[in-house]
């Protein structure tokens, strides 16, 4: 706090003026700032086995610099790595999900920007890897690979298939741009909006 106090006289700016910035390299760090807010960078691959949840009136940009993001053991099952109630901007790396019975791994309530990013969702539960909810969901020069198990058996035909995520299922305002979706499920769609 002293410092911010000697650089507001310096420059006529408050703390909160300020960037916070983060070095994301603990499930501790991410969670700090997802709490703070500002900027973040991560500096090794990440897995997480709870959901991060940004506030409503947070920002947050998360430079994942060619790292991985990742959500495999989650405390409960339907867990998704992000729950954004935010503004949150996700680049330059990996967000995977390794949970087979889960909905995904982004559940948007606020504004996300996803940009130059590899997205892998093996979810199979009939959700997306990323889930739009009246907020607003930008995502591009990226790729979504989403990858499907079997096992189910359909009412009507009763033959297994495979069931996966949908890549962006959205009930907000959607921006695609440069987007690359590969998905071998024979139930869940590429997009859907």
């Amino acid at each position: 706090a002293d410092r911010y106090d000697e650089l507001s006289r310096k420059t006529n700016k408050t703390s909160k003026e300020f960037e916070v910035y983060h070095t994301l390299n603990s499930i501790d760090a991410i969670e700090k700032a997802f709490k703070d807010g500002g900027k973040a960078v991560l500096t090794q691959n990440i897995e997480l086995t709870k959901t991060m949840t940004l506030a409503k009136d947070a920002k947050l940009e998360i430079d994942l610099n060619g790292y991985e993001l990742k959500i495999s053991n989650p405390e409960k099952s339907s867990a998704r790595l992000i729950k954004n109630n935010g503004n949150l901007t996700i680049k330059n790396g990996q967000l995977v999900n390794e949970k087979i019975y889960s909905y995904g791994i982004v559940d948007n309530y606020g504004t996300i920007l996803v940009e130059n990013v590899k997205v892998q969702d093996n979810g199979s539960y009939d959700g997306s890897a990323i889930k739009n909810r009246n907020g607003k969901v930008t995502v591009k020069d990226t790729e979504f690979t989403i990858i499907s198990s079997t096992g189910y058996k359909t009412d009507d035909a009763n033959k297994n298939i495979k069931f996966g995520n949908t890549s962006v299922y959205s009930d907000g305002e959607l921006v695609i741009d440069n987007v690359k979706i590969t998905t071998d499920s024979e139930r869940a769609y590429a997009l859907l909006v």
